[in-house]
């Protein structure tokens, strides 16, 4: 084979490479313009409850925690939800997890307190944690559930 000729294959072997790789990355960026985002399943999920479709927003927030898994503000969006919704039990763990992300997470005390003790459950050190933490209003919850 003439110089030539290896010469023409392999420029034909590097557009054809090129090709492929500039349709990758088409193809790629097509697919990433069209992925949602966990904060934009969080806010569709916060415009669903402000529309008082609580369903829709925990589905909403769910999407954005498969997303995002350690996304704090989803979780307790969830927790919150599920809480409106008076699925204590199912508020908890959302809960637990916010609170292992940031242990000064003051709501997250106080919903997984009042969680607990609306699952016949003693809330009164998560009350008490979000209430030295400065969540001022749980000291409501406080006097409800423990100082019977």
């Amino acid at each position: 084979m003439s110089k030539s000729t290896q010469h023409k294959k392999s420029h034909k072997l590097f557009e054809y490479t090129n090709r492929i790789i500039i349709m990758t990355i088409c193809l790629f960026l097509a697919i990433f313009s069209y992925t949602q985002t966990a904060q934009s399943y969080l806010e569709y999920g916060q415009e669903k409850m402000r529309l008082k479709d609580v369903n829709g927003a925990i589905s909403d927030f769910t999407k954005a925690i498969n997303i995002n898994p350690n996304f704090e503000i989803a979780i307790m969006n969830r927790a919150v939800a599920r809480m409106a919704q008076g699925n204590w039990s199912l508020a908890i763990p959302d809960c637990d997890k916010a609170i292992d992300l940031n242990s000064s997470q003051a709501i997250a005390f106080f919903i997984r307190g009042c969680a607990k003790a609306n699952t016949g459950k003693n809330g009164c050190s998560d009350l008490n944690r979000s209430f030295e933490l400065g969540y001022s209003k749980a000291s409501i919850a406080i006097k409800k559930f423990c100082n019977q």
